[in-house]
């Protein structure tokens, strides 16, 4: 029995050794062409986040503190809540109807990048959202290693609730 829990103990401390420290996920979906206009808007601006936005929709508990303006570089959105904790979403880059990216901050789960970029394909909107970030010590390098699994339900749970969001 002591031979079994050595084991389990031996791979779960030396298994990080061989995991990655980086993380980057994307995952692409198709909207109707006379949605980018609307999609785009529902992405670039604060305040229509919560019209879509997966993360909080269950959580009575979020506060949130959006800056003024509520869109372009520089701007942002704190919040906090009892379920997700608090953190800090800023703006970085902004190319009107093509591409945005933001910088996240979270106290338990620190720093990550995501962007939203735009391209279009015969009559078909294709929106690719991608998260990426770096984690350095040893329960970072599991969260980075099941990053995809995580993140892919909600990837597409936000572009399920940005597509009725944005649909007429």
């Amino acid at each position: 029995m002591a031979a079994i829990v050595l084991f389990i103990h031996l791979v779960f401390f030396a298994a990080p050794l061989f995991l990655q420290n980086d993380y980057d996920i994307s995952h692409s979906q198709e909207f109707e062409l006379n949605m980018k206009e609307e999609v785009f808007d529902l992405l670039a601006d604060f305040n229509r986040h919560k019209e879509w936005n997966p993360w909080f929709q269950d959580d009575s508990t979020v506060m949130f503190e959006i800056s003024t303006p509520s869109r372009g570089v520089g701007a942002y959105y704190k919040w906090s809540s009892d379920a997700q904790g608090s953190g800090l979403q800023k703006m970085t880059q902004v190319q009107e109807g093509k591409f945005i990216q933001l910088l996240f901050v979270s106290e338990a789960e620190g720093q990550a990048h995501s962007s939203y970029l735009f391209e279009t394909d015969a009559d078909k909107l294709i929106i690719t959202w991608r998260i990426w970030g770096h984690s350095n010590d040893y329960l970072g390098k599991y969260i980075s290693h099941f990053m995809g699994n995580m993140m892919i339900p909600v990837m597409r749970a936000g572009f399920k609730n940005l597509n009725q969001a944005a649909s007429p």
